[in-house]
Order: C-alpha cells, then structure tokens, then sequence
C-alpha cells in the first residue's frame, strides 16, 4: 500500500505524520492524517505546539494540490 505522507514528503515519528514549516522549524509545522472517512486533514502548528488552524480536503488530489502550492 503507498504512503501518501512519505511521498508528499512528510516523515512518521509516532502515528502522525509531520513536516517542518517551509521557513524553518523555528515557524513551527503541519501534521496531516487521514480521517476514517478518508478524508484528508492539515493541521498547522506554530512553534510552541499551539494550532494556528486546520484544512479539511476531501480528496488526495486536494491533498497533492495543497502541498504543491505550500512546499
């Protein structure tokens, strides 16, 4: 089964899956998850581990898109 987080460039370091704001880790970083209902969620976090705010996309395509355009 492909990983699509390993492939979009994000690492595993428990169950989440993380990647490093563009700037620096300094800025802080996403973590994204599938829901149970296959959806696709973003949360984006800010240094000191606070969510600064969360993207629903429903479809993988949404997912592929958003990292092109955020990365």
């Amino acid at each position: 089964m492909k990983n699509i987080f390993s492939e979009c460039g994000f690492e595993p370091p428990q169950m989440r899956y993380i990647r490093n704001d563009p700037r620096g880790a300094e800025y802080g970083y996403y973590e994204a998850t599938i829901t149970q209902d296959g959806d696709y969620v973003v949360m984006r976090y800010d240094a000191d581990d606070r969510i600064m705010y969360r993207i629903h996309m429903l479809t993988e395509y949404d997912f592929r898109a958003w990292v092109s355009e955020t990365f």
